[in-house]
């Protein structure tokens, strides 16, 4: 009975042992993913882009010059498309020049020099096409060098574009914390582990003294069963 107990504890143990490693696994991909997506983060801002993960990137749409397409705390997945593959009617993400942002409009036609024409479809709030969002002499609408990207997705996603757009902070430390939690788990339990094994090795040491002092008792018995056969013998 208590054997059949100790088995069932041990694959208690095994199965505790196997969740929380493939927990830690999962937070510690998390952890390393967010990492990686800030400094491509970082990098991309430099270059007035945002960060791609196999030709893949995303945004959260703070305003709401593409209602109702596209609303605003909606999340748009925006797709790595050549800009020569770029139509009229395509949704596109571009990085405005003068007013310093990504913009989140539709593409509603193409200037003569190739440079997209692009307007939010509010009307309300975007009556006109975008003016000059390269800011420079000559240029009027999108061009390759502003061009960020094809978006191929929007939607609310749980909400989850509030969230991104007004709780990043919160998100990271959130992560941060919980890979905190995971180190000090682990060295908790190494630490048990280590204290475990020492036990271990203590109760093994103490088996071998019990064992060693039965034998020298056995020994001894045996050795005082011969002395009395022999003086048996001794005075017949």
């Amino acid at each position: 009975m208590d054997k059949k107990l100790n088995n069932k504890d041990l694959d208690e143990k095994k199965k505790n042992k196997i969740g929380k490693n493939i927990f830690s696994i999962i937070a510690i991909s998390i952890f390393i993913l967010c990492v990686i997506y800030i400094f491509k983060s970082i990098r991309a801002n430099k270059n007035n882009t945002l960060p791609y993960v196999f030709g893949i990137s995303y945004s959260v749409v703070p305003t709401p010059s593409m209602e109702d397409t596209i609303k605003v705390n909606d999340i748009v997945i925006i797709k790595n498309v050549n800009f020569s593959e770029i139509k009229e009617q395509d949704i596109i993400v571009y990085f405005s020049k003068k007013e310093n942002i990504f913009i989140v409009h539709r593409v509603v036609g193409v200037y003569e020099d190739g440079s997209l024409i692009t307007q939010g479809d509010n009307k309300e709030t975007n009556p006109i096409v975008d003016n000059d969002p390269d800011s420079s002499d000559g240029v009027r609408g999108v061009t390759s060098a502003l061009y960020v990207g094809k978006v191929v997705k929007s939607g609310r996603f749980l909400g989850l574009g509030w969230v991104v757009l007004h709780g990043r902070v919160f998100i990271f430390v959130a992560v941060v914390g919980v890979f905190a939690y995971l180190l000090v788990s682990e060295f908790i339990n190494i630490s048990r582990t280590l204290r475990e094994k020492d036990k271990e090795n203590e109760e093994k040491v103490n088996n071998e003294i019990d064992i060693e002092k039965e034998r020298a008792k056995l020994r001894a018995e045996v050795l005082k069963e011969l002395e009395k056969e022999q003086e048996e013998k001794d005075n017949k």
